[in-house]
């Protein structure tokens, strides 16, 4: 009896067991190595993200071309005196030259009057502001080429009588005209009536020189105006 019994709790064990695990071969054991180190290895750190090279700024490009003023034109001017006067008359010829009884005393290029040396002296800007060495731009060309400054108006009139004016006075008359105005060359016209009005060269012994602007200096700077003459009493003055 007790063997039947025994046999009988044997029995119920090993139902209750189920089927016995099998062995493990060599590439299972392979296997579940590989699965434990992956799911146990630490997560790697994304790869960093490239990133587009900054591009040049504003302040690195380069800077616009600047815009050169126009160039005057000096076509066909002559002037000429309304008195008598040693000048007889000053033309301007064809390659920009200023003639004054067949010597040069000036030259037209671009936008600028150049002096004998060929130094600029007067240079007109594409705003119309006219500019000298050395002084800021205080003249200016209105809106019918007269040259203005705070104070004054240099002016040449469509029959070529030249006037200069000041805020609050009456226009003083040069005693010369401008022969061959046309609406081109007006401001060529204004601008070597200036030079000349500056340097005293002007047909006639122009003296009506502008008080205030760059004509009020005379060509080359203040080096070349010429000191006043001493004053006199009558009696010779004592050597210096």
């Amino acid at each position: 009896m007790r063997m039947i019994i025994g046999s009988l709790a044997a029995l119920v064990l090993c139902a209750a067991c189920g089927d016995p695990e099998p062995a493990k071969t060599s590439d299972d054991v392979a296997a579940e190595t590989t699965a434990t180190a992956t799911s146990t290895a630490p997560d790697m750190p994304a790869e960093p993200v490239a990133t587009a090279a900054p591009t040049e700024t504003a302040q690195t490009a380069a800077p616009p071309p600047v815009e050169e003023a126009p160039a005057l034109v000096f076509e066909g001017i002559k002037l000429k005196p309304t008195k008598p006067a040693k000048v007889k008359v000053i033309e301007v010829k064809p390659d920009g030259a200023v003639v004054a009884d067949g010597k040069t005393i000036a030259t037209f290029a671009k936008n600028e009057i150049r002096d004998e040396a060929g130094s600029a002296v007067f240079k007109v800007a594409k705003d119309g502001t006219v500019e000298a060495p050395g002084k800021a731009g205080a003249a200016k060309f209105n809106e019918t080429d007269d040259l203005t400054t705070p104070d004054s108006k240099l002016t040449v009139g469509k029959d070529g009588a030249v006037s200069f004016e000041k805020t609050g006075g009456k226009p003083e008359k040069a005693p010369f005209k401008i022969e061959g105005l046309t609406d081109k060359n007006r401001r060529a016209a204004v601008l070597l009536t200036m030079y000349l009005m500056s340097t005293s060269s002007s047909p006639g012994g122009a003296s009506t020189t502008p008080a205030s602007g760059p004509a009020a200096t005379p060509a080359g700077g203040a080096k070349d105006a010429k000191a006043p003459a001493p004053a006199t009493t009558g009696k010779e003055q004592p050597k210096k």
